[in-house]
């Protein structure tokens, strides 16, 4: 079944045009992901693109008087990061767990970033939707 972003779902696990698989389902263990110099989470796109989004908020000027909010969307974004990272190393009932925690914080830093209307925010947004519906496909 294709998913979104290059990503093909099959049996709850996501193969990218890398064509690795993620996730004990596939039998690929987290020593086999390691051995082979990459970790689960380095194969999904989602994390790479939740990685940008994170990375963009930690070096964008906010306005005065937001540094709570700035605050706030540093965790978030950083948040829908390491999840997708302990998620995808999980087992099958940790790893729902731990995209699902993603996912909510990816519409979290989404709404804030819309609420503080930064400006060049709007890619990031879509990366955000974009993340949220990958791991939708791979919970």
């Amino acid at each position: 079944m294709e998913g979104v972003g290059g990503i093909s779902v099959g049996h709850g696990v996501a193969v990218g045009p890398w064509g690795g698989e993620a996730g004990d389902e596939a039998g690929l263990s987290l020593r086999e992901s390691i051995m082979g110099n990459r970790f689960a989470h380095e194969r999904l796109d989602c994390f790479h693109m939740a990685m940008e989004v994170a990375q963009w908020i930690r070096k964008v000027p906010f306005p005065s008087g937001d540094a709570a909010l700035r605050d706030q969307l540093r965790r978030a974004s950083s948040s829908v990061v390491l999840n997708i990272a302990e998620g995808a190393s999980a087992s099958k009932g940790n790893r729902k767990k731990h995209f699902k925690i993603a996912a909510g914080s990816a519409a979290e830093t989404a709404a804030g970033l819309t609420l503080l209307d930064l400006p060049g925010a709007d890619p990031h947004v879509e990366k955000l939707r974009s993340v949220a519906r990958m791991l939708d496909f791979v919970r």
